[in-house]
């Protein structure tokens, strides 16, 4: 069974154990070659590892929200109705067309019945 979503505009096949974007429900079936497998030859290019690194932080709070509305089994249109956010917005920060700020992020976090934890951590060892 087929339907339509909003999270990265694809299509997503539901299953017996939840709903799997298209793009995964085709590398699933690919056994020729994986995505990570992929990914892992492009990181070998010094130019594309760096600005991959760059968005790890976009991708962290995509991937957040994403995992969060998985995991509570709620649409984008009903985190909107708790939160008050437009839905179109909420697709932006999923696609990562939006950089929400850490006041959305709480808005979106308490409408899942969850909290922010933000920290900051070393990125080189110290002496």
């Amino acid at each position: 069974m087929q339907r339509k979503d909003n999270i990265f505009d694809v299509e997503y096949y539901e299953k017996s154990d939840g709903t799997f974007p298209a793009e995964e429900f085709i590398l699933e079936q690919n056994n020729n070659r994986s995505f990570r497998k992929t990914l892992d030859e492009q990181l070998q290019n010094p130019g594309f590892k760096r600005e991959y690194d760059a968005l790890e932080l976009e991708f962290q709070v995509i991937r957040a929200l994403l995992d969060g509305r998985k995991e509570k089994n709620i649409t984008q249109k009903q985190l909107s109705e708790l939160t008050g956010i437009n839905q179109a917005d909420i697709s932006k920060i999923e696609r990562g067309n939006a950089n929400p700020s850490l006041r959305t992020l709480q808005r979106l976090a308490s409408g899942m019945d969850m909290s922010v934890k933000l920290e900051f951590v070393s990125i080189k060892p110290t002496h």
